[in-house]
């Protein structure tokens, strides 16, 4: 954890599993894979629920934007586990790095104007 971005983050994360006292490094990292792609679908079932109840055509836009985008985040999840646990570091790593454009995207989408103020 000193080298992530997050030390507390990421200590508190493989405290919240009781298999981490007795992994080795590779086992803590299959752990927070796990635990990303845990929190990636869970966040894609609240914008899905968001999307559901939204009114206003921008919002269901953004929404729907976030849904696209986390879908391919729990893909991208998915895969990053299969290659790490194939001992494919390298293709694993691609799939992490991926992971985080479909948040990044939808919080950008929130950040920019409605599209049809470009109409």
């Amino acid at each position: 954890c000193r080298t992530s971005s997050d030390f507390k983050i990421c200590v508190d994360s493989l405290r919240a599993d009781p298999k981490s006292s007795s992994a080795d490094k590779k086992g803590l990292v299959h752990i927070l894979l796990q635990q990303c792609l845990s929190k990636t679908k869970s966040i894609y079932n609240e914008v899905v629920s968001l999307l559901e109840q939204a009114k206003e055509s921008v919002l269901k836009e953004c929404l729907q934007i976030c849904k696209e985008n986390y879908d391919g985040s729990i893909d991208d999840a998915t895969t990053s586990i299969e290659n790490f646990d194939a001992n494919k570091f390298h293709e694993a790593r691609n799939s992490i790095s991926a992971i985080v454009s479909g948040p990044v995207t939808c919080e950008d989408t929130f950040n920019e104007p409605p599209l049809e103020n470009f109409q």
